[in-house]
């Protein structure tokens, strides 16, 4: 199925200006019910739309935005989008299904990305002056549902890399302060060396985790032996070498089953030997859970 399948010149609106995120997906919410589609208030819907409202929605890439909410009385699923800005501005789609639907949202949402990743297409959308241009843009483009998730449709593309000739102090110091459990290691051409993760850093800091926590006679401010490892030492000391990485096009449940098996929380994405992104199980249960309760 195509993406601009979904779409229909009622539920395309186009603005030269930039407009609040909260008014934008209220007017999204009036496009795609009517008064005979609904029993409850427009109110209720749009204070169950608050917290995506107040995140800035599930954000794609290339400023494009999704926001989704099960609506059982409508009876259908449908997709509206307003487009603001002109070629540089964004693009918020809204996304309602009769009931919650997580692999049709996935869908919708890995085609999004793929649209937002292509940024001659992103432009060409993005300046489209009419809904009949807009749809046949993305007619022209081809991009489709992808019939199975893969690991491209919900995996990370902030990249957590560090370089193997980092100091310790500096992973220590990134996944601290970015609440990070494992960071992927490349060399500067973004080729996968390893990864370096918190149970690596326990077992570099055990003694002193036990002399911090009472189990040593040492006095505070007295200098301890690896005070200064951080410095002294690179990432590509401590780092795990044997690293399984996975591609864009694997199917999310192959992943979901591997992780188990392995028992791993994150896997780098590489394409062509570089790595391009990450996924985890924490990015495969969010983006489920996102489509039944957010």
């Amino acid at each position: 199925m195509k993406l601009v399948s979904l779409l229909v010149d009622r539920l395309i609106a186009i603005s030269a200006e930039i407009s609040p995120v909260a008014e934008v997906v209220s007017e999204l919410l009036g496009m795609v019910i009517s008064d005979q589609d609904l029993d409850r208030s427009r109110t209720v819907l749009l204070e169950k739309l608050n917290p995506q409202t107040r995140r800035g929605g599930l954000n794609v890439g290339g400023k494009v935005s999704l926001f989704h909410l099960a609506i059982p009385e409508i009876g259908d699923s449908r997709l509206a989008v307003k487009a603001m800005g002109g070629e540089g501005g964004s693009l918020l789609f809204f996304l309602s299904t009769p009931s919650p639907s997580p692999k049709f949202y996935l869908q919708v949402a890995g085609a999004l990305r793929a649209m937002a990743a292509d940024k001659d297409l992103l432009g060409r959308v993005k300046g489209a002056r009419t809904p009949r241009q807009f749809r046949k843009v993305l007619d022209q483009s081809g991009i489709v549902l992808n019939p199975r998730i893969e690991v491209g449709d919900v995996m990370s593309r902030d990249l957590p890399a560090i370089d193997s000739e980092e100091k310790l102090s500096t992973v220590i110091e990134q996944m601290v302060l970015r609440d990070r459990g494992g960071i992927v290691v490349t060399d500067p051409s973004q080729k996968v060396l390893g990864v370096i993760t918190e149970f690596d850093l326990v077992g570099i800091f055990l003694p002193e985790l036990m002399a911090t926590l009472g189990e040593s006679d040492q006095r505070d401010g007295e200098p301890r032996p690896q005070d200064d490892i951080g410095e002294r030492f690179r990432v590509k000391d401590f780092m795990s070498r044997s690293v399984m990485c996975v591609s864009e096009d694997t199917p999310i449940t192959e992943v979901a089953t591997l992780m188990v098996n392995k028992n791993v929380r994150r896997l780098p994405v590489v394409q062509e030997g570089k790595l391009v992104g990450v996924i985890s199980l924490r990015d495969i249960i969010r983006e489920i859970l996102r489509s039944w309760f957010v």
